[in-house]
């Protein structure tokens, strides 16, 4: 099966673009459902995040950011760092969600 990364807000938003909230991993097949069809789009993140994180999100969404090549560099050093952790999470063991922790 082939998954893809499903970005709720575009990724042309910096202010969204690298937020583990505003990306769900989704099967080809669900990714272009979500694509296709907004309000489904809509339903499942505010069913996921519930209702207080997906209205923070909308509100991040709204916000100018803006990355200078370095912050972009130690945002790419986080993550790495995350997919590390989780990594180990698993190898020891532990199954189920595991949660991103976000750059800023």
């Amino acid at each position: 099966t082939l998954f893809r990364s499903s970005h709720f807000y575009s990724r042309k938003y910096s202010s969204t673009r690298w937020y583990p909230d505003n990306a769900l991993l989704a099967c080809a097949s669900c990714h272009a459902i979500t694509t296709d069809d907004h309000d489904e789009h809509v339903t499942l993140v505010r069913r996921i995040l519930g209702d207080a994180r997906y209205e923070w999100l909308k509100q991040r969404k709204r916000a100018i950011v803006r990355y200078r090549p370095a912050d972009k560099q130690a945002m790419a050093a986080h993550y790495r760092g995350e997919v590390a952790r989780i990594r180990e999470l698993r190898k020891a063991g532990i199954s189920g969600p595991v949660e991103l922790i976000a750059y800023d």
